[in-house]
């Protein structure tokens, strides 16, 4: 991490996160990383995103697990949400169900109330509490209808 352009492992994962959703929603079916191919496998540096010295995961790791099982293979892009126009969302049919990953790039973590059906998961699939919702820049996710 200390040469990438990033300032910690949350914002790299979130960036992650973003850029498979802008991607999946363009078109694209599959993200191949080639992590840990420029250098030692557990030297710490960009071409080992997932990993710290030792094999320890790092969030990015964990991020990207969490998205691999809510967009399953099956995917499908239903739209860009249009509203409201602070919120980046990408919504896809997925397993089944619902799932749109959204985020702010406004620095006042705008709330947003839930609609209907959906759920809130954290960037690490974790289910969050209440109807309304803080965004970020970190990626959240709405999930809803039958898995």
């Amino acid at each position: 991490m200390n040469r990438t352009l990033r300032p910690d492992e949350l914002t790299a994962a979130g960036d992650l996160v973003r850029f498979a959703a802008i991607l999946c929603s363009s078109g694209v079916r599959k993200i191949f990383y080639h992590a840990g191919t420029t250098r030692a496998f557990h030297e710490s540096s960009a071409g080992n995103l997932f990993y710290e010295h030792g094999g320890v995961p790092r969030k990015q790791y964990a991020a990207q697990a969490a998205l691999s099982r809510l967009l399953v293979a099956d995917f499908e892009f239903v739209r860009k949400w249009t509203e409201p126009d602070w919120l980046r969302a990408y919504e896809f049919r997925s397993g089944g169900r619902t799932l749109v990953i959204c985020w702010t790039r406004r620095s006042d973590g705008p709330v947003l109330k839930l609609p209907d059906g959906l759920g809130a998961l954290d960037l690490m699939g974790n289910p969050l509490r209440g109807r309304e919702v803080t965004v970020t820049n970190v990626p959240l996710y709405l999930v809803g209808g039958s898995s």
